[in-house]
């Protein structure tokens, strides 16, 4: 709404953008050691979900896409946490779906991550949540939010294609796996079965 209410706070952002980047790319360097709270991960959420409303363009220029995947790739705390977001991750395949979308991995050449080190996160992920013994809430939208990464991949110009066949398996069995942790849930609402046939469609797109 603040950005709605006039056109110049957008134009304001747009300005601060590049700068903003180099601010998050530079805090996600230190993340480790100052980030015990997991404040980076809503912060660069956020910020990117401004963006996809107000810039959208901007979020698919390579620097920016390189920093969204490294968001998303992580690390492991000295806890053992696996501290990631998607929210960046998701805000640039979302505006990146339409006929004029580049190949993610043409954005990404030359970095040091790459479309299989996305995936690899993705199936570790989906492993991890659907292998807790409790159907939780929180598992579950932790599940809806790796499954949407999953469908808006598949969207991405030539982004299976590039996948080797024994990863493609991997994202197959997981899915499969999250087509069990649903099934093994009680009381299944509207939220779960949109799940299942999504899942459904990801199995299919990733065999095809």
């Amino acid at each position: 709404a603040f950005f709605e209410s006039d056109a110049e706070h957008g134009r304001r952002f747009a300005s601060c953008w590049p700068h903003i980047v180099k601010w998050l790319d530079a805090l996600l360097v230190l993340r480790y050691d100052y980030d015990e709270q997991n404040k980076y991960a809503l912060a660069i959420g956020e910020v990117f979900c401004i963006c996809q409303s107000v810039i959208p363009e901007a979020l698919k220029e390579d620097e920016v896409v390189e920093l969204a995947v490294r968001a998303w790739i992580g690390f492991e705390d000295s806890n053992g946490q696996d501290r990631y977001t998607a929210r960046a991750l998701l805000a640039y395949l979302m505006v990146n779906t339409n006929y004029e979308a580049r190949p993610i991995q043409e954005s990404l050449r030359g970095c040091v991550v790459g479309v299989e080190d996305m995936v690899e996160k993705l199936v570790l992920r989906i492993d991890h949540s659907t292998s807790q013994s409790s159907s939780s809430s929180e598992t579950f939208t932790t599940i809806i939010t790796l499954y949407n990464v999953a469908v808006l991949l598949l969207h991405q110009p030539g982004c299976v294609f590039e996948l080797s066949s024994t990863l493609k398996v991997k994202v197959t069995d997981s899915f499969a796996s999250v087509l069990d942790f649903v099934l093994r849930i009680d009381n299944r609402k509207e939220d779960h079965l949109r799940v299942v046939r999504s899942s459904l469609l990801v199995l299919e797109g990733f065999l095809s």
